[in-house]
């Protein structure tokens, strides 16, 4: 017996079923698992002692591979096949990833004086020590490599398989935003809202650009200098969170509000 032939609209549905249910859904579990157990008591930090990068990094190379080889294989459109922008020079993408670096920290430097303002718990996301250990910082550098390569492959196969779904702009950046956030919740609600906020912007930038170089670029840096204690990191770090901390002040003295 012959069975029926599937219609493309039923074939990218199934496509997008696979990677969720593979690969999507188990990250989700895993992370609201985490946040369980954190709120039981759970060393959060664990997740970045150099065990907590060995998982990360293995975990983080089978999502890029698969969403690697459903772009390859899935019949897109050859623009999101390329590392490289051709609206773009190279030198203006390399500018662009670590301008988005730059504002991406910024911005969730002041998501953490608003958390702080609104007396609101955001998860420790650092090491146990003020000054990581040199093995550490090698699996951060080498999980950051793999993590932000994997992630920002994996946004692209979402924009353009959910492209394949709906030709609303707008509903496919929600889409991509909210499935790439939806397993950060180990780091907390008000965090996650953050994270929905900057992907948005991240998805929308990468429609725009088509540079998934300046994408692979700021989330190296992201996930790197997040935890890492860089040369000169701390005084960069301190420089701008008392910024923040100094314009609020100001701002909502003028207002009449005492903080």
């Amino acid at each position: 017996m012959v069975g029926k032939k599937r219609t493309p609209i039923q074939k990218e549905w199934a496509e997008i079923a696979v990677f969720f249910f593979v690969i999507l859904l188990p990250a989700i579990s895993s992370s609201f698992y985490s946040l369980f157990f954190k709120q039981q008591g759970f060393d959060y930090a664990r997740l970045y002692s150099p065990w907590g990068f060995f998982n990360q990094i293995q975990s983080s190379i089978p999502l890029g591979l698969l969403a690697a080889f459903l772009l390859v294989y899935g019949d897109h459109d050859p623009s999101y096949l390329s590392l490289s922008s051709r609206k773009l020079s190279i030198i203006k993408q390399i500018m662009a990833g670590v301008g988005l670096w730059f504002a991406y920290y910024l911005f969730f430097t002041l998501w953490d004086v608003v958390a702080a303002l609104a007396q609101i718990h955001v998860p420790h996301t650092n090491f146990h020590s003020a000054t990581p250990l040199p093995e550490e910082t090698v699996l951060n550098g080498t999980f950051a490599l793999v993590n932000g390569i994997s992630e920002e492959i994996m946004r692209v196969y979402l924009l353009a398989q959910i492209g394949k779904l709906t030709t609303r702009r707008w509903a496919v950046i929600l889409l991509t935003a909210i499935l790439i956030s939806s397993y950060h919740s180990y780091q907390g609600g008000f965090t996650l809202i953050a994270f929905l906020i900057a992907n948005i912007f991240l998805s929308s930038f990468y429609l725009s650009s088509q540079s998934l170089l300046a994408l692979c670029i700021w989330h190296i840096l992201a996930d790197f200098s997040h935890p890492t204690a860089l040369l000169g990191w701390n005084v960069f770090s301190g420089f701008i969170g008392g910024s923040f901390i100094i314009g609020t002040s100001w701002i909502f003295g003028h207002l009449g509000i005492k903080i």
